[in-house]
């Protein structure tokens, strides 16, 4: 690599790859996050689990707290998920901020979920959402997800759900 393609940190003395590879590198996250969406929406559950990395740590919406690895990548039980929904289940990513380090990214920001389900009811909610990624042999994988709604802290316990960005 030549003076060209890196720039030198004045604080520590260490090269880092250009702002062109970063960039690449970012937009390669969001691909992953958006063709992982579009899994979802089609319902196409070994799909949407193909982006996550074998040793995945989920912290869904859905209880339990946590699910590693094969837990969390377990196509029968998103497809269960998928068939609580009528039709495409809608994704909208916003205020999606992108960082990448190496071969570590991280994607911050809200998720809307809407869509008509198989009770009649609609879901319209906005979710936060953090997502950790890997990047080996090419490839961006997730290894951590987090999706979670803010608690009301008037001592009820209940999720506010109901909040837009």
């Amino acid at each position: 690599m030549d003076r060209s393609e890196q720039h030198l940190d004045t604080n520590s003395g260490r090269s880092h790859p250009a702002r062109g590879e970063r960039a690449s590198a970012e937009r390669a996250v969001r691909d992953v996050l958006k063709r992982r969406a579009q899994a979802i929406h089609d319902r196409d559950a070994a799909s949407a689990l193909s982006f996550y990395s074998r040793d995945v740590v989920n912290f869904d919406l859905a209880p339990p707290l946590a699910q590693r690895g094969a837990e969390a990548t377990e196509p029968a039980a998103l497809q269960d998920w998928f068939d609580t929904w009528d039709g495409a289940i809608e994704q909208e990513m916003s205020s999606l901020d992108v960082r990448v380090e190496g071969s570590l990214g991280f994607a911050f920001g809200f998720l809307h979920l809407s869509g008509k389900r198989t009770d009649g009811s609609f879901t319209d909610v906005w979710v936060r959402l953090t997502v950790g990624l890997s990047r080996s042999s090419g490839a961006w994988l997730i290894l951590h997800e987090h999706q979670s709604f803010p608690t009301m802290m008037d001592g009820s316990g209940r999720s506010a759900s109901d909040l837009k960005p």
